[in-house]
Order: C-alpha cells, then structure tokens, then sequence
C-alpha cells in the first residue's frame, strides 16, 4: 500500500475518535431528536460491487475524467479564473447571465472526485484530489472567502448571481474531505469562508432572495444551508444552525423566483398547490424545511416539509426518480411520455436520505433503494462512459429528444454541463447514508448493500463488514469485529416489500418494532448477524395505468434489442455521445395476462448461474421468467424481463397494460394504453 492510501485510512481510524462528541453536540443543540445521526463521511466504505463500480468510474469513466473532457469543468473559477468586470467565465454565450455556471460545474464535479477518490482508495486519484484540495486553500483569500468572483462583483443584488451556489458546490466536498482525512486545516479554511460570507448577509447588507427577478443561481442559493447544517453538527456551533435557519426564511419572503416557489413556506402550507418548479431545485429545496424543523421545532416547519414530501408521491415513475423536463409543471410522470433528469434524481436522493435520518421511516429507505438502484443506475452508459440528462422509464428510442437531452454523453456541454458533475456523487452519497448512528450510540443499517463501516461505538473501535450481493441477492451478512467485548443495539430497516424477514444472531435478543429490527447482545470479535429478506414479484402501477414488475428492490424490464449510434466523439479516446434505437422488427407490444399467477402475473426469479458480480449492471444476475401477450399475435409469448438499469437494456419496457379475461376470447387484442409506437 503506497503513502497517500495509507495516509487516508489513518486519518480515517484518527478522525473517528471525536464522532461520539459530534453527536453528543447535535443532540443537545437539536430542538428535535433525529431518529438517527450522521456517521462521518469515510467511516461508512463500500465493498463489492459498488466499490468495484466506483473504481471503474475514477480510474476509466466520465466521473473521473471530466475536467479532460470539459474545459467547464477545469476553468479553475475558484482560483485564477474567477469572474472579474469585462472578464465572465462562462460556459456558453451570453455574458454575465452564465457566469456562474462553471461554478457550479466545477464545484460539484470536484465535490464528488473527492468523495469517489476517497471511498474507492485509487491511490492516483487520491493524489489528485489532496492536489485539487490544496490548489483551493492556496487560492483562499486572506479574508477567507473562497468564491467564484473577484472583490468588486461579489454579494451583489445582480439578479444573475450565483454567488451562494457555488460556493455550496465546492464546500460540500471540503468538508467532505476534512470527515473523509481529519484535515483539520481544511476545516478551518471552511469555516473562515463560510463566516465570510454569513459577515456579508442580513439586514442593510447583502440580501440575495431580497432580488426582483432572480433567476436560477439565486433559487440554488438556499443549498447554502447544506454547508451550515453539517458545520453546525460537526462543530456544536450554534451560529451555523441559526443563520440556515433564517437563510430559510428569508428565502420565502422573498421576491418571486421564476426558478422555483415549491418549496417556499407558503407553498409547502398549502397541500393542494401543486409542485411547478425546476426539478432539481425543487428536490434539493424539499430538504431545507426538514431540517430547519429539527433545528428549531417549528410545528409550521414541520408541517410544510411532511407536505412537501407527500406532494411528491404524485410525481414518482416506477422506477423512483421524479418527473423533470427541466420543469415539473404539475405534469403526471407517464412512464413512456414524461421524463426525469439526471440532477433532479440525485437531489432527490439527497434529500431522501436526510428524510430518512431525520424521521426514521423506513419507507424513505425503500425508496432511495429504488431510485438508485433503478432509475439512477439506469442513466448511466456502458462502464461508466456517461449519463443520460434526461431519459423515460420506457425507453424505446434514444435520439436527442428534449432539446438534445435525451442521450447518453460524458458531457452534455451542448446543453449543460450539470448532471454529469453530479455522477461522481450519486453512489458515494448512497454509501455515505448506508449506515448511521442510533441516539443510544448504537449502528443502524438502514441502506443495503456490501460495505465495511469503521467507527467507535461507546468508546470501542469497531469493525463491521456486510457481505452481499444485494440488490440481487436477498441474503445479507454482517460481522461484528470490536476490538473488546461491547454492549449495544445494531438496527436493521425490514423493507416494506419483505413480508418474511428472517434476522439470526446467536445469542442475542432480536426484536421488531415498527420498521425496524433490533438485535442486542455483547459483542465479540467474529459475531455474525444475518439477514434474509423475502422477496415476491409485484405490480407497480404507473400513472397511465399501466403495471410495472418489481421484486425486492429492483424493477425489471423487456430488452428492446437495439443499435447503437455515435453522434459525436471526443479527443480523450472511448467517450462518445451515443443514442439508440430499435432494431428492425423489435417487438415491445406486450400486455400483462391477470388471470396468471397470484398478483405476480405468473413470473418467477431466476438466477443467472454465470453472472458477473463484480459489475452486475453490466448484465442480468436475476431475471423474471414468465409470458407476456403479444399484441401482435394474440398468443401468449415466453419472455424472460431483466433489472431495468442492466445495461443490457439500453432500450427496455419496463410497464405494461393488463388484459383481464373479460378481454380475452381468443381474439385480437388491442392495447387499451400504449401499443408499440
């Protein structure tokens, strides 16, 4: 093991030690309890196969390459190339109106080379993340800030600012970085940015919502509160909790935003009031509210945020994500006509996981499994190459439909460079939330899937290691490594879909209360726990009636065999823009036959016994095996339906109507929805 990778896992083991305190702060300053806390980002490490898939994409995917192949994403607008008068850094034409966009590219793509350097251990791109970690602190002013524009255009009322965005992009992976090594320097360098630019704000000063006309810079503005929310919980320091709360306020009172007005206090009061905004603006805001509650214990908080996330039950496709085109506009999620974007559905996943921790309902866990474990894992290319920006659940073409969105691309910088940046952290802030702490210094599982936690737990280190191919394999094990004998409680989520869970643990007592199963013994070095969901085929249905196929957590689809097109090509060789479409004399009209089975339509699991578990999306580990009517003939077919995120499926079925047999009389059927079109 060489020197960086070694230095990592130290300061992981060192920066472990104050993790107890940290929650101890947090539940003193915290109005509301939370059902769970935060472990440190670096204590929760994944194994398997996502460790495999988070190597793949540093070392060979557009995550780790993006600042090679989009000068967005290298303009080093932090440091040299800050915005100054006469001289925008922009990413496309028009002026100071982008100016901010390369903040926000560059931001977040290097937030999440951080975090995905970090957890993989690839010793190459932990070097380059400690070079790009330094390059940032060496270009810090003197006064702290740390920004994208030079001292005369920065805390401007211009309604084209992007001023607390940005700096809410690259934070976010600073103080990543400082949890994931114990860099206290870097710290230090945040909290001076941050009390720079909290020095700035409030009443006769700098008022950033308090600005007509402000457009989408200022809406993500309020994802400053991300950064404040976790220096608040990793310091104790109180000014934090109070100036996001307030940033939250201010931000319902203000002007108008034509970006996004969902998640103001008023629209979130009002249940009726449909979701309209930008996507991902709305779906990072739905967590601002929530945790302004918890800090504060405002019953009107409280109230708008349970709102907010019960709107969004309206907006859900099968397979999790939520409609954006960029804009909800109240639309339905069809699963063949709407479709959701790439930003959108890892925002939501974010804010998700903080529903989760906070509240404690399982049902937040089965839905974060499902978005990223379907639809997320679904808008990736081949090997990590891309992602799609935008793309449907039934996928019977890619062909740059929605403004040249719906492709697959490394880049998107014909549109924006955003989603892709956003790759690099959506399997890194899956992992973060996999395991967390109970408020009784126990651990909680509360995500699945294979993973190595390092932490303390009641003063002991402690090792636990979870061996598993889920999501397609049901069978979960844990081992419990302490370095002495302790006592205390390890939670485990039972996900509504298992109806039969089984939890084992020699000598120990396992209880189920609510959603969740406790298991309390003495721990020794070499327990073992394991668990063994139960799983059944479903039906999901979508909003224009049709039914999807879902077991445990994964959704299935028909393969629509396909032909690959190249649209454009790049100088860093084997990245492409790619899009699809059917072969000549694909066959996807299909309906689901109810008179088969009981409500699983008479499909059944089956393993693949070659299947590669290092990179299971490259293939179909599970399949559903049963029949489908074609359409077509009126016969019932075999069909053999693969997870819908396989890369298999680049173009799938994944809903289908339902004949009942009041409709079958050995005639001709005609779909009553949507046929082949």
């Amino acid at each position: 093991m060489n020197r960086p990778a070694k230095v990592l896992i130290v300061n992981l083991l060192i920066g472990a030690a104050s993790l107890v305190a940290a929650a101890t702060k947090v539940s003193a300053q915290s109005a509301v309890t939370p059902s769970f806390y935060w472990l440190k980002f670096g204590e929760v490490m994944p194994s398997g196969w996502i460790k495999a898939q988070m190597l793949r994409d540093v070392r060979e995917g557009s995550a780790g390459h993006l600042d090679e192949l989009a000068t967005q994403a290298s303009s080093d607008i932090f440091g040299s190339g800050r915005n100054a008068p006469g001289k925008p850094n922009v990413a496309v034409e028009g002026g100071e109106e982008g100016a901010w966009w390369n903040g926000e590219t560059e931001g977040n793509w290097r937030s999440g080379y951080i975090m995905m350097a970090c957890l993989s251990g690839d010793p190459e791109a932990i070097r380059k993340a400690d070079a790009s970690v330094q390059h940032i602190l060496q270009t810090q002013d003197k006064d702290g800030y740390i920004g994208i524009y030079s001292p005369e255009l920065r805390y401007s009322s211009s309604p084209v600012s992007g001023e607390m965005w940005t700096q809410a992009c690259i934070l976010r992976g600073l103080v990543a970085y400082y949890e994931l090594t114990g860099n206290a320097t870097v710290l230090s360098a945040v909290e001076r940015a941050v009390k720079r630019t909290m020095s700035a704000y409030g009443p006769g000063k700098w008022q950033p919502f308090q600005v007509p006309g402000g457009g989408q810079g200022i809406a993500h503005g309020l994802m400053f509160t991300d950064v404040v929310a976790r220096l608040d919980e990793l310091t104790g320091n109180a000014d934090y909790r109070d100036f996001g709360a307030r940033l939250y306020r201010d931000y319902s009172t203000g002007y108008p935003n034509w970006t996004s007005q969902d998640a103001t206090l008023a629209s979130l009061l009002d249940i009726d009031k449909p979701l309209t905004g930008h996507g991902a603006t709305t779906m990072e805001h739905l967590r601002v509210p929530l945790w302004a509650y918890y800090v504060t214990g405002d019953p009107e908080l409280e109230r708008a945020s349970e709102n907010g996330f019960l709107k969004l039950r309206h907006y859900l496709f099968p397979s999790g994500s939520v409609i954006g085109m960029e804009w909800i506009e109240g639309r339905k999620p069809d699963p063949t006509y709407a479709f959701y974007e790439y930003c959108t559905t890892k925002e939501l996943l974010v804010s998700l996981t903080s529903a989760l921790q906070k509240t404690g309902k399982g049902d937040f866990g089965d839905s974060i499994e499902r978005l990223a474990f379907n639809a997320a894992q679904g808008m990736r290319a081949v090997g990590g190459k891309g992602v799609t920006y935008c793309t449907r659940d039934n996928r019977y073409q890619v062909s740059r439909d929605l403004e040249g969105r719906d492709k697959f691309s490394p880049v998107h910088g014909d549109v924006a460079v955003c989603c892709n940046p956003n790759a690099a952290q959506m399997m890194p802030l899956f992992v973060r939330a996999m395991w967390m702490r109970t408020p009784e210094d126990g651990l909680a599982a509360l995500l699945y899937g294979p993973s190595v936690v390092n932490t303390e737990v009641k003063g002991v280190r402690l090792r636990v290691e979870e061996k598993t191919d889920y999501p397609f394999s049901s069978v979960i094990s844990i081992t419990l490594s302490p370095e002495r004998a302790v006592d205390f409680s390890l939670v485990f989520r039972n996900p509504h879909w298992s109806k039969a869970t089984q939890v084992h643990c020699e000598g120990a007592t396992v209880s189920l209360e609510g959603d969740y199963f406790t298991v309390r013994k003495v721990w020794n070095k070499a327990d073992q726990v394991t668990l063994n969901l139960s799983e059944s085929t479903v039906g999901l249905e979508a909003s224009n009636g049709e039914v999807a196929l879902q077991r445990g957590p994964l959704v299935y689809a028909l393969r629509i065999p396909s032909v690959e097109h190249q649209s454009k090509t790049y100088s860093l060789a084997g990245f492409a823009d790619l899009e699809y479409s059917p072969v000549e004399g694909a066959n996807w009209s299909y309906e689901l036959d109810a008179t088969q089975g009981k409500g699983d339509f008479g499909f059944y699991a089956k393993a693949a016994p070659d299947a590669n578990m290092v990179y299971p999306f490259d293939g179909a580990p599970i399949r559903l095996e049963g029949k489908l009517i074609n359409l077509l003939t009126a016969k019932r077919d075999d069909v053999s339906l693969i997870p819908m995120a396989s890369s298999l499926a680049l173009l799938r079925r994944v809903t289908f109507p339902v004949v009942t047999t009041m409709q079958w009389h050995g005639q001709p059927l005609v779909s009553r929805t949507n046929p082949q079109r």
